[in-house]
């Protein structure tokens, strides 16, 4: 019975053959897009997950008045945040600059950008 299918769908593809094509692009660009979907979830929804209390952890956003949403906050936030809630336990700062390294020895020196 399975092999009746397989015999009129192959000949259905080689009867319709543009309309086999749509589908078959379509079918490929579905998956193809699902599983990129799938991959950048699990990957978002794995993030920061090896530490020990990883239920614990927040990051802070800022939104600016004239509605930009920015990844980071104004530096005197976090002494705010541990001196008004008392369920802040501990804060961290990320400050993000570059920098310009020289070794000691010879003339060798290089950049750095975005050090956190």
């Amino acid at each position: 019975m399975v092999k009746n299918f397989l015999k009129t769908a192959w000949r259905n593809i080689l009867r319709y053959k543009i309309y086999s094509v749509i589908n078959f692009v379509g079918l490929t660009c579905g998956l193809s897009l699902a599983l990129l979907i799938f991959a950048y979830t699990r990957s978002e929804l794995s993030y920061d997950q090896f530490h020990e209390k990883a239920s614990r952890l927040y990051r802070f956003g800022y939104l600016v008045s004239n509605g930009l949403k920015l990844a980071s906050t104004p530096p005197p936030i976090a002494p705010v945040l541990k001196e008004y809630f008392p369920e802040v336990e501990e804060t961290a700062r990320l400050y993000g600059r570059n920098v310009s390294i020289r070794l000691p020895e010879g003339n060798q020196s290089f950049e750095e950008t975005n050090v956190y």
